[in-house]
């Protein structure tokens, strides 16, 4: 069985993920922005593309971060949706990333380890067409 890795030692892919001079790229930014929605999220993410190859389930996850079942349970599902990860039976989580994907979450744990109040700020920044469209759906429109 290999190893676990750390998901602040994940070293950073030659590609569309690769930080330059610190910077996030504007790939790992519309990642994030496109797939990562909380810290929680984006730290289970990075946990699981740690151990490709280890099954994860939510107890195991939010031991690991310290994290609540529950909340976990609802991260795993949701990054399974967004193909992220593959569920076998029993709820067991794996790592299913294409390269191209792989590429960026790689680029997205290094830069989570060099700039995380970066990152940080743009999970909680969405751009505002996005919040116009959620909020959009809320409306009370009038039939004429």
């Amino acid at each position: 069985m290999k190893s676990e890795r750390s998901w602040q030692s994940v070293n950073v892919a030659r590609g569309e993920g690769e930080l330059s001079n610190g910077e996030i790229t504007r790939e790992i930014e519309r990642f994030i922005h496109d797939n990562i929605n909380s810290v929680e999220q984006l730290e289970v993410l990075l946990l699981i593309a740690a151990a490709p190859q280890r099954g994860w389930n939510a107890l195991d996850v939010s031991q690991k971060l310290h994290r609540q079942p529950e909340s976990v349970a609802m991260r795993l599902a949701d990054l399974q949706k967004r193909g992220f990860l593959s569920v076998e039976p029993e709820a067991v989580y794996r790592y299913a990333c294409d390269a191209r994907q792989n590429a960026l979450v790689e680029g997205l744990g290094r830069a989570y380890q060099v700039r995380q109040d970066a990152v940080i700020a743009l999970i909680f920044t969405r751009p505002a067409d996005n919040l116009r469209a959620f909020s959009d759906a809320f409306r009370i429109r009038r039939d004429s």
